[in-house]
């Protein structure tokens, strides 16, 4: 299953339009602004969570009766994103089901809500869930172990590796334009930014660690 969380960073009505057009998208969830971003482009989602200290119409004034609706004290302990999270992989859990979380309008706006989206995507990868950011130019996700990346899902975007842990050990990279022989990849260095898939297949093979990687396109 596909479930999709709209928070409040900046939006795109192209890209969120386009990105429902394309995705068979199982729950919509909106956190707070997220809801904002979606009656722009004239979607409803199925659930709806948040404080409302960013819905346009205020916490009275939302006519939500198309699913369910969480509210929030605005001093809490975690953010609206964070608490959508845990909704979402508890569905998951209850219908026992596995599938991908796609954070949209993740991104942009506020740094700290950004850094603390990718430490959600930590959340999700301790409890085996594949969660992403996406946004126009990026897709976010984090690796715990080697993958490979077919160039056709790159579609012409860098490929840039970015440790989460402080070091990643024995990174090997082929297929790419810059390949790596059992390198230690830490998070102070930039050797493995901007690279570019060559082969039908590439492969990020590493030993230790954790990774953010990114596709970017310009």
């Amino acid at each position: 299953m596909r479930i999709a969380i709209v928070c409040g960073g900046t939006s795109s009505r192209s890209f969120l339009s386009a990105y429902f057009k394309k995705n068979e998208v199982d729950v919509t969830i909106a956190a707070d602004r997220g809801y904002n971003y979606l009656t722009e482009i004239g979607r409803r989602p199925d659930i709806l969570l948040g404080d409302y200290d960013s819905v346009e119409q205020g916490a009275e004034g939302i006519s939500f009766s198309e699913g369910k609706m969480y509210t929030y004290p605005a001093e809490k302990d975690f953010s609206d994103s964070e608490a959508a999270l845990h909704v979402a992989m508890d569905i998951m859990k209850e219908r026992g089901e596995s599938g991908r979380i796609d954070f949209l309008c993740a991104t942009g706006g506020r740094l700290d809500h950004f850094l603390a989206n990718i430490g959600l995507l930590r959340t999700a990868l301790r409890e085996g869930v594949d969660a992403r950011i996406l946004d126009v130019k990026n897709e976010i996700r984090l690796i715990d172990k080697s993958i490979a990346l077919q160039k056709e899902e790159v579609a012409g975007r860098y490929v840039s590796l970015i440790p989460y842990t402080d070091r990643v050990e024995n990174v090997t990279l082929k297929g790419f334009h810059y390949p790596l022989d059992g390198a230690e990849v830490r998070w102070e260095g930039t050797l493995t930014i901007s690279n570019l898939c060559e082969k039908e297949t590439a492969e990020i093979l590493f030993e230790k660690g954790i990774l953010i990687l990114i596709l970017s396109g310009d």
